[in-house]
């Protein structure tokens, strides 16, 4: 036997069996999926949290590297502003997966 759930429309399954001649026991497990709203606003509310940090270690590992290898205050700047992006592009491939 399979009941949709009445909010979204979702099969559900039922009828589990216990101990003894026909006892069921009716155990409804919904499935829903979060309405696209919400789980937009999961996927933003992911999103800035995992930019923060991957940009803070990005800058983190950019500038000491840019300040070991580099001489010039353009050439850490380019370096720095490299490893800045690979963090922030990490977090948004991790996000949009």
């Amino acid at each position: 036997m399979v009941k949709s759930c009445s909010m979204y429309s979702l099969p559900c399954a039922t009828s589990r069996k216990l101990e003894g001649p026909k006892r069921t026991r009716l155990s409804c497990v919904y499935r829903m999926s979060p309405p696209p709203e919400v789980q937009l606003a999961e996927k933003w509310d992911r999103l800035a949290e995992l930019t923060t940090k991957r940009l803070a270690y990005g800058l983190l590992a950019g500038g000491l590297t840019a300040v070991l290898l580099a001489r010039g205050p353009g050439a850490r700047t380019a370096i720095t502003a490299f490893a800045a992006g690979t963090g922030c592009g990490s977090a948004w491939q991790q996000v949009s997966k």
